[in-house]
């Protein structure tokens, strides 16, 4: 399966990553892990005597793209890895093995083996923070704490948000020209979006992102719904952060989770599905103070 719709779109996407990554403002190094599934990229920062951050992107994006604004910080207190995912809209190349029997847990332990990684704390935005609920559930072993930002508890019973989803992205992201580009953005977002809107190198790379990406490419990563009891061996050790202008996590069923399983959340003021963009600052401090309490 092809991840993006034509050689001429990718090599647009991969050059304007490029120019993103060099934004990053730190020293970065760019791995290949190959696997059963292909070959995995991934961007390293950070001290290497630091702890252990992996970094998770949504769908639809890439690590260069969501962790501009984060990477530089993040690196001062850990070697961050941000992760381009396996059939994502990054650097990561899928082999005749990825498919139908595509295991994320199998992918992450694989990727974690082949940096030299024991241990380690993760993050993720949106599919990555169900990814990083994932890690924490199915490598006890291996994850210490997880920071999930702009997702939803991903426990049995909870309903799926595909009309919420149908809404937020429709019909702007079939019809991607700069203008609908930028309408679909100030619907992700609250009144801190600027960073994102007001970053021209942003709003072009994802709007290539929309044009040039297919996005069955990641269909292979299916969604797991947990029992509730790995949610209470996890509980101490997972933290949400979620924008009160999120509209496809911030509503009463889903806020409702948090509660009843009594798992640390808190809300950013101001910002929306691109809460790590909108407000840096604050989500960084957020992560470090409570990877490293």
């Amino acid at each position: 399966m092809k991840v993006f719709k034509s050689e001429k779109g990718r090599n647009e996407v991969l050059e304007s990553y490029d120019r993103l990554l060099n934004a990053w403002e730190v020293d970065f190094e760019e791995t290949d892990v190959a696997s059963e599934y292909g070959t995995t990229h991934v961007i390293q920062a950070g001290d290497k005597r630091n702890p252990a951050l992996l970094l998770f992107h949504g769908v639809g994006d890439n690590s260069a793209l969501m962790w501009i604004y984060n990477a530089a910080e993040l690196a001062k207190r850990f070697r961050i890895t941000a992760v381009d995912a396996i059939g994502g809209a990054g650097k990561s190349i899928p082999g005749p093995g990825y498919g139908r029997g595509f295991d994320q847990t199998i992918w992450l332990t694989g990727l974690m083996d082949g940096l030299g990684i024991e241990t380690a704390d993760a993050a993720g935005v949106s599919y990555g923070c169900y990814l990083a609920q994932l890690a924490a559930i199915t490598m006890p072993g291996r994850m210490r704490r997880i920071v999930g930002i702009s997702g939803s508890v991903s426990v049995e019973g909870a309903r799926p948000n595909g009309i919420r989803m149908m809404k937020a992205f429709l019909p702007e992201a079939l019809f991607p020209t700069e203008r609908n580009t930028r309408k679909l953005l100030i619907k992700l977002t609250g009144p801190g979006g600027t960073g994102f809107l007001e970053n021209p190198e942003l709003m072009g790379h994802w709007r290539l992102l929309l044009k040039n990406f297919n996005n069955m490419s990641m269909g292979f990563h299916k969604i797991r719904k947990f029992p509730k009891a790995a949610f209470a061996q996890i509980r101490e050790n997972a933290l949400f952060l979620i924008g009160d202008s999120d509209i496809l996590t911030y509503y009463p069923e889903s806020l409702e989770i948090f509660d009843k399983l009594e798992m640390n959340h808190m809300i950013i003021e101001g910002a929306g599905h691109a809460a790590n963009h909108e407000k840096p600052g604050e989500v960084n401090q957020m992560i470090i103070r409570f990877l490293e309490k």
